[in-house]
C-alpha cells in the first residue's frame, strides 16, 4: 500500500470475512466445482487455511492502523460490518474474529 501512496494512488481496501467452518466448507465446494468443470482446481491445505483465518483480524487491524488505505471496508456474506466513512468503532481485529468465530449478533 505504501509504495501505491507514494506513487499517488488512491487506495481501497476490502475483507470479506465469514465462519471459519463456512470458509473451509467454501473452499472445498470451489475445488471441486472446478475440477468437476475440467478447470484448473485449487486445493487447499486445511492447515494453511486455518493460518490464514488465524491471522486475518490482526493482520487486517495492522493494515488499519497503518493509515495506508483511503478507504477501509470489511464485509460478512450478508451485509458491510465495518467501514472506515462511517466508523464510530474501530477495533475491527474484534468484529473479524467475530465473524470468524461465529460470534455475530
Amino acid at each position: 500500500l505504501k509504495k501505491l501512496k507514494d506513487a499517488g494512488y488512491q487506495t481501497e481496501v476490502m475483507i470479506k470475512t465469514t465462519s471459519a467452518a463456512l470458509s473451509w466448507e467454501s473452499t472445498n465446494e470451489r475445488y471441486n466445482k472446478d475440477k468437476e468443470a475440467g478447470n484448473i482446481a485449487r486445493k487447499v491445505d486445511k492447515n494453511h487455511h486455518d493460518i490464514v483465518t488465524g491471522l486475518l483480524a490482526e493482520n487486517a487491524r495492522k493494515v488499519f492502523a497503518s493509515n495506508l488505505a483511503d478507504k477501509f471496508a470489511v464485509y460478512s456474506r450478508e451485509k458491510m460490518i465495518f467501514s472506515s466513512q462511517a466508523a464510530t468503532n474501530d477495533d475491527i481485529a474484534t468484529l473479524i474474529q467475530n465473524e470468524i468465530s461465529g460470534n455475530t449478533q
